[in-house]
């Protein structure tokens, strides 16, 4: 895309269809999706490791 389509007015999008959200707003948002997600990989190595715990104290149980 050419630099002079960047600024062509009928690519801009429809006020109606567009919601501004303050940077506040929109930096918190992101800053707790960004802690939810570093949450769910520690409940993710939480599950793999006692999968693997389960995993070996079955195998104790059956000998």
């Amino acid at each position: 895309m050419d630099e002079k389509d960047k600024d062509r007015i009928d690519e801009w999008p429809d006020d109606d269809r567009v919601i501004y959200i303050p940077d506040a707003v929109y930096h918190n948002f992101m800053q707790s999706l960004r802690k939810l997600e570093e949450a769910q990989k520690e409940f993710h190595t939480i599950k793999d490791s006692l999968k693997a715990n389960d995993g070996n104290s079955n195998d104790n149980q059956s000998s």
